[in-house]
């Protein structure tokens, strides 16, 4: 089996980062900040551990999001926003421009976690692919 391993430093933005709020009657839909400077770190990062070729066959791949910890958190474990859907996205849309593998339908195992960054690494996101 093969395998690729890295990690990005920085803060994971999810891709649908969108609000809503109602303002004289009227709702109004906004983009809270959009997620290309992460999708930039993530490119640069993937860049080096890019395949030869597009990887064939069925993808492994495993993503442990890094999430700053708030000063008020007690708990262990992070069960707040992001969802973890979101993002994933934009992790998964760049390795598939970058030609990791030729449509991300090949993606047939997946394995997602978030938890709170400690204070040594920061955070940031570790993918594992393997084929």
């Amino acid at each position: 089996m093969n395998a690729i391993h890295f990690r990005v430093e920085g803060l994971p933005r999810p891709s649908a980062d969108v609000g809503a709020s109602v303002r004289r009657g009227r709702a109004h839909v906004y983009d809270k900040g959009t997620a290309e400077g992460w999708k930039q770190a993530v490119w640069a990062e993937a860049l080096k551990h890019r395949p030869a070729k597009p990887i064939e066959g069925a993808v492994i791949i495993m993503m442990s999001f890094a999430l700053p910890r708030p000063k008020t958190a007690t708990r262990l474990r992070h069960d707040r926003k992001p969802d973890w859907e979101n993002l994933v996205k934009p992790v998964q849309d760049v390795l598939t421009k970058l030609g990791y593998w030729s449509d991300d339908c090949q993606i047939d195992e997946a394995s997602v976690s978030k938890y709170y960054a400690d204070a040594e690494a920061g955070p940031g996101v570790t993918v594992d692919i393997q084929w």
